[in-house]
């Protein structure tokens, strides 16, 4: 079994929203350190990772590790109904249900029942990165929107102080230049130039979760997947990994 208590869900709500942009079902594993949810689109283009360990909770108890599937589109629509109140989330054993207390004015209990998985944990991908940079969140929000207009995919190019993004097509082009100087980037490593393409609809998508924090993490190398990274309180962050197009 496990049970936990928020004061205020919203950091989940926003995260549980930008998940269910890119999928419907997801994997959930709970465990006494804490909580991953985990799944992969169904084109298996972009791979999603919430993890919540037990300090992002005001109170957590758990007594073993099992992996559970959950409806994220349904756990939105709960959620949703949730305002600034506190939450308190139990699963007990051999129940298949989900029973989420909302405790406001007046105390609100949902049941959702949950899936039975038939797959693995999926483990998180294990890349050396070449580059990796902190940016502000608003200021690659509007780069991708930028790009929007002119192309389903974008190119970035990462050199030792900037990230340069481009797009193109008969309608026209555009090039952005994100630096320290300008401050858009934070903080920036480049152990070798590196330029990688993806799908910007993916990564509008991904962008939902732009919300939970102003800065974001950005990590990738020639042609490998992007890792994009959104901290929240207590140590609990989503991330995602976005394959790369393949140019031909």
């Amino acid at each position: 079994m496990f049970k936990f208590t928020l004061r205020d869900p919203k950091s989940l709500k926003i995260a549980v929203s930008a998940m269910s942009r890119l999928i419907t079902e997801a994997n959930m594993l709970y465990k006494p350190e804490g909580i991953i949810i985990q799944a992969l689109d169904s084109s298996r283009i972009v791979m999603v990772d919430l993890n919540m360990p037990k300090t992002y909770f005001e109170d957590y108890i758990c007594d073993r590790e099992e992996l559970l599937g959950i409806n994220i589109e349904l756990l939105e629509d709960v959620l949703r109904r949730c305002k600034s109140e506190e939450l308190e989330v139990l699963y007990e054993d051999g129940s298949g249900r989900l029973k989420i207390t909302a405790k406001g004015k007046g105390v609100r209990t949902f049941r959702i029942p949950l899936l039975t998985t038939t797959t693995d944990r999926i483990r998180t991908p294990s890349f050396t990165f070449k580059c990796r940079a902190n940016i502000l969140s608003d200021a690659f929000k509007a780069t991708i929107d930028d790009a929007a207009l002119f192309s389903d995919y974008l190119k970035m190019v990462f050199e030792q102080d900037t990230i340069i993004v481009s797009a193109s097509s008969e309608k026209g082009d555009l090039e952005t230049r994100l630096t320290i100087e300008d401050g858009s980037i934070i903080k920036i490593e480049v152990d070798e130039p590196s330029a990688a393409s993806y799908s910007i609809e993916y990564l509008d998508n991904i962008m939902a979760a732009s919300k939970l924090s102003d800065i974001m993490v950005l990590q990738l190398s020639t042609n490998s997947p992007l890792n994009v990274q959104f901290m929240m309180e207590g140590d609990a962050k989503i991330q995602y990994y976005l394959a790369p197009r393949v140019e031909e």
